[in-house]
């Protein structure tokens, strides 16, 4: 059995020939078949070596570039002074923004509020109107001011 195993590794490796011939296996090697072969497999590895020796070249001036990009533009005390007028800039665009929103909200409640008093002097008029009593009766009546305060305009101190 050990001879038979050699021979079929002998055979998948490429050492020696085979061929069946009727019921008979003839098994042959010719020094210029392993010569033809050593001399291919030469061949794929010298090329293999040439290939990686241009990828490495190619990767190595790659990495020069790069390097070379970065250290000629990467200036940090600039990039550093730049930063800081940057940040400077979106805090004062955020006070504006703070204090839009904070004008927002007033005018939205000045507008509320207005809509409350003529709501009340929607409602004392229909009353007034429909007991026949004076609105100034039913003012005092449910201790409602005469008269509503006008509200203050917005001063210039909350546009800011």
């Amino acid at each position: 059995m050990q001879i038979k195993e050699l021979v079929v590794n002998l055979v998948n490796e490429g050492w020696i020939e085979q061929e069946k011939c009727g019921t008979t296996n003839l098994y042959w090697s010719f020094e210029y078949s392993q010569y033809k072969r050593k001399a291919q497999i030469y061949n794929q590895l010298k090329q293999s070596i040439v290939n990686l020796e241009q990828e490495k070249d190619r990767l190595s001036s790659h990495f020069g570039n790069v390097t070379g990009e970065r250290n000629e533009s990467n200036n940090r005390e600039h990039n550093l002074v730049q930063y800081q007028k940057l940040k400077s800039m979106v805090d004062e665009v955020d006070e504006k923004l703070q204090s839009t929103k904070e004008v927002e909200m007033m005018e939205e409640l000045k507008s509320s509020i207005e809509f409350f008093t003529d709501s009340i002097e929607i409602v004392i008029s229909f009353f007034s109107h429909q007991s026949g009593t004076s609105v100034s009766v039913l003012k005092t009546e449910f201790e409602i001011p005469l008269e509503f305060d006008d509200l203050p305009e917005l001063s210039s101190e909350f546009m800011r």
